[in-house]
């Protein structure tokens, strides 16, 4: 009689223990019904301020106690997939929570062949020609402080450049060289430039492009060495302003000016470049 009342006492006690208060469960899947395994299941109350929250198993089943009565949602998170929130939850409700894969973003970067005109002047692009171009940047330029083309053009490799006479400047491109010995031609903004080359200074030029290779029938008979392109920099819509003033040894001075910006309207734009330059150049012979 005593076993019998201790046994009942056990399983009333078992039952009282099983007892438990509102829960909700639910299910994890993706778009095809598969089950989602080891998703973060976040359960949030009032104001979205978190209660609990525990992992969906093999089954992708989840499974909260509610500690008080009032609306909860839940919040899944999962590598691979967008995050996902469900409606409003009820107690006693079961859901099944579909989650969609995280969409993939790419960024393309399309680069133009835009120097066409300068390595030959028709629709192929420069990978197919069989020629050499290279661009001194304007970077670069401003990195090394360079103000001539004489020092440009020391960029490129397999290059000879120099001043002769404080002023005239002379190239030399893969052994072909240039005036006395014809090899080489100058472009401004693809159009040839004829006569001396004098201390060409580079306050207004953006890039210089050396297409080196024979070119003659796109330059004429000086272009069987290389080709040099000075590219002038731009009109933009954005007011933009900018001086130097620089001095150094053997009565070195120079000073630059730039301005550019639109008038009255971005529709019509403006660019003024001024450059001086004076030093003391080779035995006394000054130049300016």
């Amino acid at each position: 009689m005593l076993l019998r009342i201790l046994l009942l006492l056990v399983v009333g006690l078992g039952i009282g223990g099983a007892q438990t208060g509102p829960s909700v469960s639910g299910r994890v899947v993706d778009p095809q019904g598969l089950a989602i395994s080891e998703a973060y299941v976040e359960l949030r109350g009032d104001g979205g301020k978190r209660v609990a929250s525990t992992n969906s198993d093999a089954t992708g089943a989840f499974r909260f106690q509610l500690p008080q009565s009032g609306t909860y949602k839940v919040r899944i998170v999962r590598a691979g997939f967008e995050p996902k929130e469900s409606d409003v939850l009820k107690a006693g409700e079961e859901v099944s929570v579909t989650m969609a894969p995280a969409t993939v973003y790419a960024d393309v970067t399309v680069l133009a062949d835009n120097d066409r005109l300068v390595a030959s002047r028709t629709e192929v692009p420069l990978r197919q020609l069989p020629v050499t171009v290279q661009t001194v940047s304007a970077e670069v330029l401003q990195q090394q402080g360079v103000t001539n083309l004489v020092d440009a053009v020391e960029n490129i490799p397999n290059t000879n450049s120099f001043t002769l006479y404080g002023m005239y400047e002379y190239y030399v491109f893969r052994g072909f060289g240039f005036d006395n010995v014809v090899g080489s031609s100058v472009l401004l903004d693809g159009l040839r430039l004829e006569g001396n080359r004098m201390n060409t200074q580079l306050n207004s030029i953006q890039s210089v492009e050396v297409l080196k290779g024979p070119a003659s029938m796109l330059y004429g008979t000086e272009s069987t060495g290389g080709t040099i392109n000075l590219v002038r920099k731009k009109p933009v819509s954005t007011p933009a302003y900018e001086a130097i003033v620089r001095g150094g040894r053997w009565g070195l001075f120079g000073a630059e000016f730039g301005a550019t910006g639109p008038i009255k309207s971005d529709r019509l734009l403006h660019r003024l470049d001024a450059s001086f330059d004076r030093a003391d150049g080779f035995r006394d012979a000054g130049w300016k």
